[in-house]
């Protein structure tokens, strides 16, 4: 039931746009929490934790309300259903954006936790020059890699002519507003090389997690003791709440994309399921911020005096009109 409502390009605009309207503020309120919140204790943290927050709430707004791409596969097709499209953005343009904007997220990532490698271990090391060239590499990445993809779109009308004689099934949703945008007619080099940068990303994020762990440890003992141990115990407990912020965001994006390939081969409605998969991916970042927000104590603080404010502020007006009511 829920499949077949949100196969309708329509009706998985509107959900998306409902996503937006109840992420937004959770990004915005993330967004606070880093840039006024955040400890002077954990102030080396706080430019490369917003970055991170930054790319991926942007990755969850252009999902869920800038481009909205409706995708359909198993061909690389699709069209955009979002406000960009209505500002008469080329679909071009908006498919580089989504994937540089896509690779920046897991960037960040790594960059957060190099951040906190070379502030608490390496500060005094060779690591010092060589990081700035880590960095270079995987930024190079993110913004050029779109690039290529973009080059390699071919010619529309021959695309479409050959993607629709094999895909039969996807002419319904080439709407006279929305044409469908082939970005690619069978070229595998296109998912050779995400999966190659994505295996890249892991990869030194595991690098970075491991040295940390092990760094921690030693310091912890008293092999390392150029950090006081109350420090090392708060950026122990800050790194093990970076470790669920962004483990579970990414359980959040990995398993649907891993069930998008495999289920809708058991599903006739193979669209639809294709659907529920972006509108739970659109939401990553937003959980994400809840987590960070949950984890950290200063900003679950700061949550907390807030909502005890408006708590306090709706009560006083319960009081102020009893009181008017009850002299009348």
């Amino acid at each position: 039931m829920v499949l077949s409502y949100i196969t309708s390009p329509y009706s998985y605009s509107q959900v998306l746009y409902i996503i937006a309207e109840i992420t937004f503020p959770i990004h915005l309120l993330g967004g606070y929490c880093i840039l006024f919140k955040t400890p002077l204790a954990m102030k080396s943290v706080k430019w490369s934790l917003f970055n991170l927050h930054f790319w991926a709430s942007l990755f969850d707004l252009l999902l869920s309300f800038f481009e909205q791409p409706f995708i359909c596969m198993p061909v690389l097709a699709g069209f955009p259903m979002g406000v960009m499209k209505w500002l008469n953005v080329e679909t071009g343009v908006m498919v580089y954006i989504g994937i540089t904007v896509n690779y920046l997220v897991p960037v960040s990532t790594v960059s957060m936790f190099e951040n906190r490698f070379f502030v608490l271990f390496a500060e005094d090391t060779h690591w010092r020059y060589i990081r700035y060239l880590l960095l270079i590499f995987n930024y190079t990445i993110a913004i050029f890699s779109g690039m290529v993809t973009c080059l390699e779109i071919p010619d529309q009308q021959y695309a479409r002519a050959i993607v629709f004689a094999k895909n039969s099934e996807i002419i319904q949703f080439d709407l006279p507003e929305s044409p469908m945008f082939i970005i690619s007619v069978y070229n595998p080099w296109i998912t050779y090389r995400l999966l190659i940068y994505l295996a890249l990303f892991v990869v030194e994020l595991f690098v970075f997690t491991i040295l940390i762990r092990m760094n921690m440890k030693k310091a912890m003992t008293g092999f390392r003791s150029t950090i006081s141990q109350k420090t090392l115990k708060m950026h122990k407990n800050s790194i093990k709440a970076m470790n669920l912020q962004v483990a579970i965001p990414m359980l959040v994006i990995c398993v649907p994309c891993l069930s998008s390939i495999i289920v809708p081969v058991f599903l006739s409605d193979h669209q639809g399921f294709i659907n529920f998969t972006n509108i739970v991916v659109s939401s990553h970042g937003a959980l994400s911020a809840l987590l960070m927000i949950y984890l950290q104590t200063s900003y679950r603080a700061e949550v907390v005096r807030i909502v005890g404010c408006c708590r306090k502020l709706r009560i006083g007006e319960g009081v102020q009109v009893f009181h008017i009511s009850s002299t009348s």
